[in-house]
């Protein structure tokens, strides 16, 4: 496998490459819409990698997310705190394990070069991350909710708990209207200052930047990302947004005030956007993740079955000498150290 090597390669060469690829594995993570939302939201640089095989052939193509934190470049695909769930490299279909192998090799020697924090996330178990323990990664898992929703509405419906149930028929019988709205500037500020009032009260500041959330205006138009609204009495009281990849839903944020809390809104909002992404032909809704206990029984009502995406960091020598340094990072949301 000595032909194998693996370089950077410009935007453009990357865009002309991912039609090479199974279209089935080039999620919206890989898609230049949402790398560009990255680097514009979060100030974030993105890169892009290619690894060559014998006679100079595309093996795989990998885009990376790289930010500067004082003396140190951390790299992830994706980088924690980029509201990113997954990613990875993109690997041409046939390849035999010891290939795929070389070619992770590659890519992490390269990386390497100039990367201090490294991080790779994958949907689920992926062949491409078994060789990445031998270059001293630790690996944990981020535990989420995964709902069945190919049933269709009424068994959607019936699948959830009665706590569910209960709560969106006491929202609609409240006078709370759900709605999908196409966001704006003005809605997204709404939005975020209802978020700010959220965190607020807990004494904490927003964890993503104003920035990132108004990259959604461009994505809800590329149909990316779907805003939904709870309304009373002509006043939002709850939000949520989406993201949308073909069959696929996420449960990217949401966010309800005291009045929203107090009338349940939340519960309208989620069956609002699961019977709509029914009716358009979506089979798989990840709830976004868990580990908040409050928030995890709200979101298990809606039932589901558990789920894990995973992820492999990479700590280099000097990285790890700094501890002080990687323990202010990781309380900041941009890297991970390890652990359950």
């Amino acid at each position: 496998m000595t032909s194998i090597k693996s370089e950077w390669i410009s935007r453009e060469q990357y865009a002309g490459l991912l039609g090479s690829f199974a279209q089935e594995s080039v999620t919206l993570y890989h898609r230049l819409a949402w790398l560009d939302a990255v680097a514009s939201g979060f100030h974030a640089d993105v890169r892009f990698m290619q690894t060559l095989g014998a006679g100079g052939s595309a093996l795989a193509v990998t885009p990376f997310m790289t930010k500067k934190k004082g003396p140190f470049r951390l790299i992830g695909t994706p980088l924690s705190g980029m509201y990113t769930e997954f990613c990875g490299p993109l690997l041409v279909e046939g390849l035999d394990p010891d290939t795929v192998e070389a070619v992770m090799t590659s890519q992490h020697r390269l990386l390497a070069q100039n990367g201090h924090y490294i991080e790779w996330g994958s949907k689920g178990e992926q062949r491409w991350a078994h060789s990445l323990a031998s270059f001293g990664y630790v690996h944990t898992q981020r535990p989420t909710l995964v709902v069945d929703l190919s049933a269709g509405v009424d068994a959607t419906w019936a699948s959830f708990e009665g706590r569910a149930r209960n709560m969106t028929r006491k929202s609609e019988k409240a006078g709370v209207v759900a709605r999908t709205v196409t966001p704006d500037e003005a809605w997204i500020g709404a939005y975020y200052e209802m978020l700010r009032a959220t965190f607020g009260r807990q004494g904490l500041a927003v964890p993503h930047p104003l920035s990132f959330y108004r990259q959604m205006i461009a994505l809800s138009a590329a149909g990316n990302a779907r805003c939904v609204a709870a309304e009373f009495e002509g006043r939002m009281v709850a939000a949520c947004i989406f993201l949308v990849d073909r069959a696929r839903m996420l449960y990217l944020s949401g966010v309800a005030n005291e009045q929203g809390m107090t009338l349940a809104a939340t519960s309208l909002l989620q069956w609002h956007a699961i019977r709509e992404a029914i009716e358009a032909g979506v089979t798989e809704y990840d709830m976004g993740g868990l580990g908040v206990p409050s928030i995890d029984k709200f979101k298990r009502s809606f039932g589901g079955r558990d789920f894990a995406h995973h992820r492999w960091t990479y700590r280099s020598r000097l990285f790890g000498l700094a501890e002080p340094a990687a323990l202010w990072l990781a309380r900041k949301g941009w890297i991970r150290l390890g652990g359950k």
